[in-house]
């Protein structure tokens, strides 16, 4: 497949109360997985965190459609939130951020935003088949494509962003050059989520 533009990307993000379904497909794979992940950021080299108003760095995986992404590109044109997950316990951060994130701007063409799920290690690996029919069958097909998993360079994210906690969200927006604007973290109480939503509306005025 190829790379899929930005004006593929479902608008608004509309809310899908099916994407907490999408991690259930790992939790036989989880201990794996997480061992993976934080074997991958120690073996990476080392990265220099980002900072607001770096373009972002090459970010690729694969959407929910079976096609390759290089998210700066698909998000090039649209305000567009990021929520990354590393962990099996990060889900609930991630779903309520990017929930409430599609509640206000689901309207709007020009604001969108992309799930991307962190996967590193052998047992994800070994599982990979199974893992996105398990994500594809507990999400909405109309956000396919807001979902993209990331299978490699798993290790030099952690680096960039200091993701040291398991069980939060890690949010980045970028403008519609793809430039970082505003970065934060945030766990399941969507605590700051105002300044986000602030943010965004500056971005749109």
């Amino acid at each position: 497949m190829g790379r899929v533009s930005a004006n593929a990307i479902e608008p608004g993000c509309r809310k899908a109360p099916g994407l907490a379904l999408f991690w259930g497909a790992v939790i036989a794979l989880a201990a794996l997985v997480l061992v993976g992940v934080g074997v991958g950021a120690s073996a990476a080299g080392t990265r220099e965190a980002l900072e607001v108003g770096a373009m972002l760095p090459t970010l690729a995986g694969r959407n929910l459609a079976g096609e390759k992404v290089t998210v700066h590109e698909a998000a090039r044109g649209r305000v567009t939130l990021l929520a990354l997950g590393f962990t099996y316990d990060s889900r609930h951060a991630v779903d309520a951020w990017a929930d409430r994130f599609r509640g206000e701007f689901h309207a709007d063409s020009h604001v969108t935003c992309l799930e991307l799920p962190m996967m590193s290690g052998v047992g994800a690996r070994m599982g990979k088949p199974f893992i996105e029919r398990g994500m594809r069958s507990g999400t909405p097909r109309a956000l396919y494509r807001n979902v993209v998993v990331v299978w490699s360079g798993v290790g030099e994210w952690k680096q960039r962003l200091h993701a040291g906690d398991g069980r939060i969200a890690y949010l980045m927006l970028l403008d519609r050059e793809g430039r970082l604007v505003w970065s934060g973290t945030g766990g399941r109480d969507v605590k700051g989520y105002e300044k986000l939503s602030a943010r965004v509306r500056a971005l749109r005025r």
